[in-house]
């Protein structure tokens, strides 16, 4: 097997993991937010950001987790060409659930801390814009933004 290959498998492992992790960190969110039973707006829409978030993680962990069972059970592969098209496209929606699902997450940080106070609010909006711009600028440094 091509070590590309091996690298990409190792590669949707770990992002199966860390999937994992961050959506039970998005369940965790929601579930303190829904027992605060706080009624305004923005915490509505805290919950809603931590629902997406929790959702899009899970899915993404579910896809990941998918494509290693596939892989598990085919031939070794010598190289990318003689991968399965509908791993690779699996794959492209795995990415795209995760960097949505993260990117909710931060967002749903950023109005919870305007649930706290104005300045937690402030300060939860400065560090996830620039989160957000972090991640924007990975993935353009990436070609893929």
């Amino acid at each position: 097997m091509d070590l590309s290959v091996e690298l990409f498998i190792a590669s949707y492992r770990q992002l199966a993991l860390v999937s994992a992790v961050l959506g039970g960190f998005a369940f965790s969110f929601l579930a303190v937010h829904l027992a605060a039973g706080d009624r305004r707006r923005v915490a509505g829409l805290t919950v809603g950001l931590s629902s997406a978030s929790a959702l899009l993680l899970v899915v993404t962990t579910f896809l990941d987790v998918s494509v290693g069972a596939v892989l598990v059970g085919l031939p070794p592969a010598p190289s990318f060409a003689d991968l399965p098209v509908t791993v690779l496209r699996v794959t492209g929606w795995s990415a795209a659930t995760f960097l949505f699902g993260v990117a909710s997450l931060v967002l749903a940080v950023m109005a919870g801390g305007w649930v706290r106070s104005t300045l937690v609010g402030w300060i939860a909006t400065l560090l996830g814009l620039g989160a957000l711009g972090m991640m924007g600028y990975a993935l353009s440094v990436l070609g893929l933004a």
